[in-house]
């Protein structure tokens, strides 16, 4: 999980529950036609929550039983760039794979109706964390916290 060392100054840790229709899978209730995406194979997950006087990151990281992680980042894929919105004015796509970190790095998007989301998903091994980060997050942005996400995986998984 990120820690605050990881994170720019003035973020604290949020306690408590974390609700909310923060995570990437609430994107496909805005698509008519979504690919078939289940997260099988999950064996644990744990979230964290970020809150800057600005800004605010939620970070969930999900273990996946053997092989299931890379199934998962596909799903990401598929959902990102095959979902059919119901209007004209929303969209979903993905802005960078590949961002130099972990086995797999991807900032995924969507903007619905005039609401935008980013989220930066990283695969080490078989832990995948997904980062809730600023709607205007870039590329170039998101490779900054993609580092620091899979180092962070590495120390719970032995793929490093």
């Amino acid at each position: 999980m990120l820690q605050l060392s990881d994170l720019p100054a003035g973020f604290t840790r949020t306690e408590g529950d974390i609700d909310g229709d923060w995570s990437l899978e609430s994107v496909s209730i805005y698509c008519r036609e979504a690919p078939s995406w289940t997260s099988n194979g999950r064996l644990a997950q744990r979230t964290v929550s970020f809150d800057s006087p600005t800004d605010s990151m939620i970070q969930r990281v999900v273990r996946y039983s053997a092989g299931n992680a890379a199934l998962d980042m596909d799903g990401v894929r598929a959902l990102f760039t095959g979902c059919k919105t119901n209007g004209a004015a929303s969209s979903t796509s993905v802005l960078a794979d590949g961002l130099g970190a972990g086995d797999e790095a991807l900032l995924v998007g969507s903007d619905i109706e005039g609401v935008r989301s980013r989220w930066l998903v990283v695969r080490q091994g078989d832990l995948v964390a997904q980062v809730a980060l600023d709607m205007d997050t870039t590329p170039k942005e998101a490779r900054r916290y993609a580092r620091p996400v899979a180092q962070r995986l590495c120390a719970g998984t032995d793929t490093c």
